[in-house]
């Protein structure tokens, strides 16, 4: 069974006197364990559909469902527990993070939202957060300008994790890396989805990304999905077109 759902979701925005459609009848499901990609060029629609499932956007029609409850029915405290239970992973960590906050407080913000621990306990479940990401106590003193991109990205995971999330959503997690710390944030997220049972929904326009994480790819251009590949089938066709466009 499906953790999260997105059931035909349509949503239209009004750009002066054109309406601009950014999801036309999407639907997408990720359960346990699972790890599924939303491809497309800008403008597809890819960002949008992650704010749905944030909660951050409504719909106009359709509907996201969290253990088959619809997100529109739930009330505050329910909705509480939805933000917790659904954490996004930012794009780029380097300007979504205080820059005047240190990194032990940084990542133990959640457990204060949501009021999860308290004194001595949160200390243990930061260094523990850390821990799960590869990353050791000596940084949490540290600001976020004095870490690598790197660091920073994985900083944005153990602040999504340490809440004990069911579903991570990243929103290309990997853009602002180099292609081999790229590719180790990607096998870190895997690895974190295989032990954990984690959903994990991705937007990106990378290819190699989607390879790393075995993905199932939702293909998406003018707000609708136009197929559903693997991500082996993805770079395969990325491939095919790089090599015609050489020949």
């Amino acid at each position: 069974m499906a953790i999260l759902a997105a059931q035909t979701l349509c949503k239209r925005y009004q750009d002066g006197h054109r309406s601009v459609v950014a999801l036309d009848d999407v639907s997408l499901e990720v359960g346990a364990g699972e790890i599924v990609v939303v491809a497309g060029r800008s403008g597809a629609g890819k960002s949008t559909l992650l704010k749905c499932l944030l909660g951050l956007e409504r719909p106009d029609s359709g509907t996201v469902l969290l253990d088959g409850k619809p997100l529109s029915t739930l009330d505050a405290t329910a909705k509480q527990r939805y933000r917790r239970t659904v954490q996004p992973v930012m794009q780029d960590p380097g300007s979504s993070l205080p820059p005047r906050m240190r990194i032990g407080r940084l990542v133990a913000e959640p457990l204060r939202i949501h009021r999860l621990a308290s004194g001595a306990e949160i200390e243990s479940r930061v260094v523990q957060a850390l821990a799960e990401v590869e990353l050791g106590p000596e940084l949490l003193s540290r600001f976020p300008h004095e870490l690598s991109g790197g660091q920073l990205q994985r900083i944005a995971i153990a602040r999504a994790l340490i809440g004990e999330p069911r579903v991570l959503l990243a929103d290309e997690p990997t853009s602002a890396l180099d292609v081999v710390t790229g590719m180790h944030v990607a096998l870190l997220l895997r690895s974190l989805v295989e032990k954990h049972g984690l959903g994990l929904v991705v937007v990106t326009h990378d290819a190699k990304l989607a390879h790393h994480l075995g993905a199932r790819v939702m293909h998406m251009d003018a707000g609708r999905v136009t197929e559903t590949t693997s991500s082996a089938q993805w770079l395969g066709q990325v491939r095919a077109r790089w090599e015609q466009a050489r020949s």
